[in-house]
């Protein structure tokens, strides 16, 4: 058993690891590449996703398998392989076609860096259950949002964007960590999908 618990523990950081680096090389596309491109490329990108993911539930796939074995859950490893990553792809392309590309950067900013804090941080400290979702614990959100919070306001302090103030930052990403703390998944929903877009709108409306 603590055997079992130990390999658990191990994909999940593996998992949130990569999680993060799929997220950062989202932001680096919308800050460096055209949004219609960035949007192409991402469609490109899902489909190729969907197709290897298929691919892997019946046969061995070249490299996709061997990190699939490393870190997937066991659960989405037979029914939807690689779940995470596609759905945070899709996330990005969904608050792509709704807004402008510096709220879908901040919106990527708060999943990228909230969720996995909020995660790690929970497992090995959380003392205080959510209401909602006894699994996630209501401290390590707190956290995650106002470390996101601040960071959200000193990227949008240091490109020049002085209509953020500290109290908008702290509020995107509030709501950014409440819609991840949300059981979206009894409802066919995942965070990697709507948390982007959640953060962006609240931005959008407060400008």
């Amino acid at each position: 058993m603590r055997e079992r618990k130990r390999v658990f523990a191990h994909k999940e950081l593996l998992r949130k690891g990569v999680h993060t680096a799929v997220g950062l090389a989202l932001i680096l596309l919308f800050v460096f590449v055209p949004e219609s491109l960035a949007r192409l490329g991402l469609v490109a990108a899902i489909a190729i996703a969907v197709h290897a993911s298929f691919l892997s539930r019946t046969r061995r796939v070249p490299v996709v398998s061997t990190l699939l074995d490393l870190m997937e859950r066991d659960k989405h490893r037979k029914m939807f392989p690689g779940r995470g990553a596609i759905l945070l792809l899709a996330g990005a392309l969904l608050a792509s076609l709704f807004f402008p590309p510096f709220l879908v950067i901040l919106g990527l900013v708060v999943l990228v860096v909230g969720d996995p804090l909020a995660h790690l941080h929970g497992k090995r400290y959380g003392r205080i259950p959510l209401p909602w979702d006894r699994v996630r614990a209501l401290e390590s959100r707190v956290l995650a949002a106002v470390v996101c919070g601040l960071l959200l306001f000193t990227i949008t302090s240091v490109l020049g964007a002085e209509f953020f103030s500290i109290w908008s930052c702290m509020l995107a990403a509030t709501v950014g960590m409440f819609v991840e703390s949300l059981p979206l998944s009894k409802i066919g929903l995942d965070d990697n999908l709507v948390v982007p877009s959640a953060t962006a709108l609240v931005f959008y409306l407060l400008v």
